[in-house]
């Protein structure tokens, strides 16, 4: 799985310096209520680790342990989505929608179900499938499985793996969140086109710009003239 971040995360840094941005930016972005991704990971520490204790709460809950993970991290992302840039926002939608589609078929399903023939597609290893059959994650797809279009169904040859739809939509949006976060903090945008001699003018005075240009094109400065006094 970490060859599979990897490339969005590169991907995410290369637009990062298109755009003007910086890495030392990332370590400026605010982070809020990181306590939900720690509850996340306690989770899924649980999940592939402390199977006694998984199988309890998965009775109680009804429900695969993935859900409440994938819940607790779109929650994390929507407490950090306000204040961000446009593409920081975009980025962030891009995830939750990514990871609200793996949720919705592993909750359908009790585990993330993946296709055989992605697998032979993928050149998957013997020792890769025989991890995956004993996974608390993964099951065959079958003829019963739901949402099948939305699990692994999808190979990855280079890194022999399979991944589903929500894997890749969440990866795109990991790369948009890499890049909006190397961005400078509070950085004006770009000057406006002046005319010879004056000051460059940023995006916080573009009405008053235009308002100017406006009136010396009419010929009105706004400013009253004295005239001469008439007699009464």
């Amino acid at each position: 799985m970490l060859a599979l971040v990897a490339v969005p995360v590169a991907a995410g840094v290369l637009l990062g310096y298109a755009r003007g941005g910086r890495l030392r930016h990332l370590a400026d972005v605010p982070v809020r209520a990181p306590w939900l991704l720690l509850l996340a990971a306690a989770l899924q520490f649980v999940h592939f680790d402390a199977a006694g204790t998984r199988v309890a709460v998965e009775s109680a809950l009804h429900v695969s342990l993935m859900v409440p993970i994938f819940g607790l991290v779109g929650v994390w992302c929507l407490v950090n989505l306000p204040g961000r840039p446009r593409l920081g926002q975009a980025a962030v939608a891009l995830v939750l929608l990514g990871g609200a589609a793996n949720a919705l078929v592993i909750a359908a399903n009790g585990r993330m179900p993946y296709a055989e023939s992605a697998l032979v597609a993928a050149h998957v290893s013997d020792e890769q499938r025989v991890r995956g059959e004993h996974s608390p994650k993964h099951v065959a797809a079958d003829a019963t499985t739901r949402l099948r279009a939305l699990g692994d169904v999808i190979p990855v040859r280079p890194v022999q793996k399979v991944v589903s739809v929500g894997d890749v939509v969440l990866l795109i949006g990991v790369a948009g969140v890499v890049a909006a976060g190397m961005s400078a903090p509070g950085a004006p945008r770009p000057a406006l086109p002046t005319e010879p001699g004056q000051a460059p003018v940023f995006a916080p005075d573009r009405r008053l710009a235009s308002s100017r240009l406006a009136r010396r094109a009419t010929g009105h400065t706004g400013e009253r003239r004295s005239g001469p006094s008439q007699a009464s």
